[in-house]
């Protein structure tokens, strides 16, 4: 996710509220609101650009954070620095996001 798609943030404090507000959103803005944040469909669809260019290698590595690996395929939750091996296919079904 973009935290901050207009790049004002200064702080992590704003950058944790804008996650906070994701989640309690479930990824996506309530009729008629606009936040800073990235939606979950718009991270989903700038991922599967990137993992859809590779997806006829026999191995990639990625690198990034959880939000983005789940928005590509179903993770629960990540820790920081773990390696996931997963598998993408191109045009594959939507996976639900875990918000926990």
């Amino acid at each position: 996710m973009i935290p901050d798609q207009d790049n004002l943030y200064t702080t992590s404090e704003e950058s944790f509220a804008m996650a906070h507000e994701f989640t309690k959103w479930k990824g996506e803005y309530p009729p008629g609101c606009r936040f800073r944040w990235e939606t979950l469909t718009s991270m989903r669809q700038r991922m599967r650009r990137v993992a859809d260019r590779y997806s006829d290698f026999n191995r990639v590595i990625f690198v990034g954070h959880g939000m983005v690996f789940r928005c590509l395929t179903y993770i629960e939750e990540m820790r920081p620095g773990e390696i996931i091996e997963c598998v993408y296919q191109k045009g594959q079904a939507e996976c639900a996001y875990s918000f926990t």
